[in-house]
């Protein structure tokens, strides 16, 4: 099938400020002409992508576990949270991976250790920081991956390292409250500051074996299809009724392929390959 020309909406690539973490300092510069607008020292070590924008508030948490909320136009801190104060979070997350995502009510951090074997979600109120659960992976050789938050629940993934079954779980936003367990898993994206799913009327989609769309509401399979035999999940968003999903080459990382699907039936739209 030849290539098309899709645009992808304005809204999903661009916003005016961009926000960068070096060491212990987060700071913000404009898109058109990569000014400085502000910065803002935390006193702890923030690396890669441990920080999302979610409507007109930046979150990060740094490797010790401080999560600090600030408002994206002037970096204010609007609160400021200890996670390591919620039992057991490492003083270092060197050697695993460290995940933040957040909703309009809700901001959850999510670290799977390897040395020692760990894996938990905390999730927080998104107003004031405020601890409202956290869950821990209860077996030596399980993992426990957050895949996405929206306003009423976060999602995450449960794998046993050693039997290789996996599956996705709703719990409520709030409380933690277990609202469905699916079959279909949706694997981490590759890019950890990256959601590994996107929620849109009602519906998740994400990419585990293959590329799925999942009912929000009881986790039921609505569609899959498949798209590659050898690469794993960088980024997925969507726009104008269809799904954008990036991928990378397992062995040679610099290798992409941007895949689109319709959104209602999983048709595939068309494949770009690139390289980066």
């Amino acid at each position: 099938m030849p290539t098309q020309t899709v645009p992808i909406p304005e809204k999903l690539i661009h916003r005016p400020i961009v926000c960068v973490a070096t060491d212990q300092v987060i700071r913000a510069l404009r898109t058109s002409d990569g000014s400085q607008l502000w910065r803002y020292s935390t006193g702890h070590r923030i690396e890669g992508p441990a920080m999302v924008m979610q409507g007109d508030t930046l979150y990060a948490v740094s490797v010790d576990g401080h999560l600090y909320a600030l408002q994206i136009t002037t970096g204010k801190l609007l609160w400021q949270q200890l996670v390591g104060a919620t039992p057991n979070f490492p003083a270092d997350v060197g050697g695993g991976s460290l995940r933040i995502m957040a909703g309009d009510t809700v901001v959850a951090i999510g670290y799977d250790m390897r040395v020692p074997r760990k894996a938990v979600v905390y999730v927080f109120k998104a107003q004031n920081g405020a601890p409202l659960w956290h869950d821990q992976a209860q077996a030596f050789d399980q993992g426990r991956s957050l895949v996405g938050v929206d306003d009423s629940a976060v999602y995450m993934t449960d794998t046993s390292l050693q039997g290789g079954s996996s599956v996705t779980q709703a719990r409520l936003a709030m409380d933690g409250t277990l609202l469905w367990t699916s079959p279909h898993f949706i694997a981490p994206a590759a890019w950890a500051g990256t959601p590994s799913l996107v929620i849109v009327d009602g519906v998740l989609y994400g990419y585990g074996n293959d590329l799925q769309a999942i009912h929000a509401q009881n986790g039921k399979l609505l569609w899959e299809q498949k798209v590659s035999q050898d690469g794993f999940p960088a980024q997925i968003t969507t726009g104008n009724n269809e799904v954008y999903l990036v991928t990378q080459h397992r062995s040679v990382l610099k290798n992409s392929k941007s895949v689109i699907q319709r959104g209602w039936d999983g048709l595939q739209l068309f494949l770009k390959f690139g390289s980066s």
